[in-house]
């Protein structure tokens, strides 16, 4: 029974991760270029990068 919940949790974190990539894949080489600001965080972080540019994108969503 253990062993059963241990694999389901790193399904989980594995999963996640690989859906972490996608997005940040998808602002590094869509949003970014195209100066598209998608809603939320990221969004915020892209309007931002425009006018302080000695940020990246990456920094302010961190």
């Amino acid at each position: 029974m253990e062993r059963i919940n241990k694999m389901k949790v790193i399904r989980d974190y594995i999963i996640i991760t690989i859906g972490v990539i996608l997005v940040a894949f998808g602002i590094q080489y869509f949003y970014a270029p195209n100066q598209i600001a998608g809603g939320g965080l990221s969004g915020m972080a892209l309007v931002i990068s425009h006018y302080v540019p000695a940020l990246s994108v990456g920094t302010i969503v961190f």
